[in-house]
């Protein structure tokens, strides 16, 4: 294609959106709304896999050790724990350590403690996270296959919880997500049909005089492309803003929130939203015109 072509194209483009501003005005609006929604859904998606995160970096195993271990014992357990790859973290707690927080934690009872005079009743124990919820069980038959370990507490079900909460998050936003670009694509199919039947005569007197289908097309193309554009950078500042205010309202009723800032995704989302907008828009157009020319590919005695 020529530049000269490419240029005409591109103005006319510009002028049929201009021209058909008020159409354009309702499409880059159904557009905005659908990515606004699109784009909650995802921040509402990220806010909560980092709670569950949270909630997995808390899931903490607690592992005994058998009476009378030795250092070389504890460093061998420690080495086994180095050799697992689901283990986050681990804390070692002697059982010195824990006499003194059970006194603690019982308070002015903890006296009770000074006047046993047998062996300190607790074990050497470690504090252990997992990375990955969905290996906790494998993980936690590991750490029962240890030699020089007593018992494991574990939570399973709270495990399972997190995890079922996880992927049922996962399906649901997918679903919604898909179901969003459709719509989305569904709007600027049918809007770029309504603005090609109100230019039913220019689309006919342009094919009868020998223009290509692709020429015919180029102009609608960039002009979906453009309201995609448009509505991209529109439904990212309206998504900004009220995902800050919401974010406010939320840390003023929970100081112990916390919430993805927009700031970390705000870029990832721009650009999703220029992609999605003018992919949506492009091929909606795509589709509108090629299915008029289709219907409608004669002349000009077509809509006469």
């Amino acid at each position: 294609m020529k530049t000269s072509s490419l240029g005409y194209l591109i103005r006319e483009g510009f002028r049929s959106l201009w021209t058909n501003r008020n159409m354009a005005l309702a499409s880059v609006g159904v557009l905005l709304s659908c990515l606004v929604l699109l784009g909650s859904a995802v921040l509402v998606v990220l806010n909560i896999n980092q709670a569950v995160g949270w909630m997995e970096s808390q899931n903490i195993v607690m592992v005994y050790l058998k009476s009378g271990t030795t250092q070389a014992d504890i460093d061998a357990v420690q080495a086994k724990f180095a050799q697992m790859d689901n283990i986050a973290q681990t804390k070692f707690i002697s059982k010195e350590e824990a006499l003194e927080t059970q006194k603690k934690a019982l308070g002015e009872d903890g006296d009770l403690f000074d006047g046993y005079k047998g062996e300190n009743p607790f074990p050497d124990a470690y504090q252990v996270s997992v990375k990955d919820v969905e290996r906790y069980t494998e993980t936690v038959e590991e750490l029962r296959g240890i030699t020089q370990v007593e018992k494991v507490s574990e939570r399973t079900e709270e495990a399972e919880a997190m995890l079922n909460v996880r992927n049922t998050v996962s399906v649901i936003s997918f679903w919604v997500i898909g179901l969003l670009i459709l719509v989305a694509l569904f709007i600027i199919s049918n809007t770029i049909k309504i603005t090609i039947y109100e230019r039913r005569l220019e689309v006919s007197i342009m094919k009868s005089v020998g223009a290509t289908n692709g020429f015919i097309t180029m102009p609608f193309i960039i002009e979906g492309m453009l309201i995609g554009l448009i509505a991209g950078l529109l439904s990212t500042g309206i998504l900004w803003y009220v995902y800050g205010l919401a974010a406010d309202g939320i840390l003023k009723m929970s100081a112990f929130a916390t919430l993805v800032p927009f700031s970390d995704v705000g870029w990832l989302i721009l650009l999703c939203f220029l992609g999605i907008g003018m992919a949506a828009g492009a091929l909606g157009s795509f589709i509108s015109v090629q299915r008029y020319l289709r219907t409608n590919g004669g002349g000009v005695y077509n809509v006469l």
